[in-house]
């Protein structure tokens, strides 16, 4: 049993700063329309200024979780059983540390502790773990199909899984908008493709990828007003992590970040425990109850309060999640030492 961590600490730091802002862009998206709610058009034509900031806001960090696939696409994911007994530990430890949090300080549980732990593991907003765990069942299939293909057949495939997806993927349950394993594989495949075979979309400068991205966000704005304003598409087709929109700008998001190259410990070491920010804003005892709910309250205060409150909640979710990881981090490899040590695993 393969227990090491990955030596974070002496890896380039682009791609692990990335996964440490796609974090930060979760938090500031279900800050925005998830908590929110879309702009109505009688709120565009009372507050066309309000209803632009909250539009910017999305367009700005719906790429979060097309990164964080992107990511995985990138490098490919090599499947070991430690690895995904080490997320499967890290989710019941997050879910385990916020219902001890709730029994401490005598906080009613919303149910029975099993009704709990089945929101937690099988509904809610943890989707992003069972369709993660899905990717990898399906990983060394989708790298065999990678390596076995030519540049041609990869290229034809995703061009008609990509046309697909964009013609049906508001309309079927297993596209799910995005929110589905089958379109983590076609990010992974885009992204594996892109490695595999650089060409000019790969070859632009730093710059020219920010560009791209300004300007996708600036598009996507500007469509959710007008979709607002004449009311003929919903912000959920609009905003849907398969929309072709958001897809570019998934894409120049991340292209732009694989251009840069420096490295930072701190980066590196932060980057480790980033995935803990989603799990504990995310257990379904902290996301309606408190997170979603002191986000609408503090909307009713001026503009500064509010983003004075919501920073200070952001930074507050980081830093516990952070340092309540690194507990984690130790507790996992003190079992994987006990388990070699006594024989349990060879």
């Amino acid at each position: 049993m393969n227990c090491k961590q990955m030596n974070y600490l002496s890896r380039e730091s682009n791609i692990e700063l990335l996964r440490i802002v796609s974090m930060i862009l979760v938090l500031i998206v279900h800050a925005s329309f998830k908590a929110l709610g879309s702009p109505s058009k009688e709120f565009l034509l009372s507050n066309p200024s309000s209803t632009f900031l909250r539009c910017l806001t999305e367009s700005i960090s719906i790429v979060c979780v097309n990164s964080f696939v992107l990511i995985s696409g990138w490098f490919g994911i090599r499947p070991q059983i430690s690895r995904l007994l080490e997320l499967l530990f890290q989710v019941a430890f997050f879910g385990l540390l916020v219902q001890y949090y709730f029994l401490i300080f005598e906080i009613p549980l919303p149910g029975r502790v099993g009704s709990y732990w089945n929101t937690l593991l099988f509904s809610g907003e943890l989707w992003f773990v069972r369709a993660y765990i899905i990717l990898w069942i399906f990983s060394p299939l989708l790298n065999a199909f990678v390596e076995n293909s030519d540049k041609s057949q990869l290229k034809g495939f995703l061009v008609l899984f990509y046309v697909v997806q964009t013609l049906i993927a508001h309309k079927v349950e297993y596209f799910s908008q995005g929110y589905s394993p089958l379109s983590f594989m076609g990010l992974y495949l885009l992204s594996r493709y892109l490695r595999k075979y650089p060409s000019k979309m790969t070859s632009y400068s730093l710059f020219s990828y920010l560009l791209i991205y300004i300007f996708s966000v600036i598009l996507i704005t500007m469509v959710a007003i007008f979709a607002i304003y004449t009311q003929i598409l919903k912000m959920d087709t609009i905003y849907a992590y398969s929309s072709p929109l958001v897809i570019v700008s998934s894409l120049a998001f991340f292209l732009f970040f694989s251009k840069l190259s420096f490295t930072s410990r701190v980066v590196n070491w932060v980057s480790l425990s980033a995935f803990s920010i989603y799990l504990i804003h995310c257990n379904p005892l902290v996301f309606k109850p408190i997170y979603l709910t002191r986000i609408r309250d503090w909307y009713s205060l001026d503009l500064w309060t509010f983003l004075y409150h919501v920073v200070l909640l952001f930074f507050l979710i980081a830093i516990v999640s952070i340092a309540f990881d690194k507990i984690r981090i130790f507790l996992w490899k003190l079992s994987c030492k006990l388990i070699i040590k006594y024989g349990l695993v060879r």
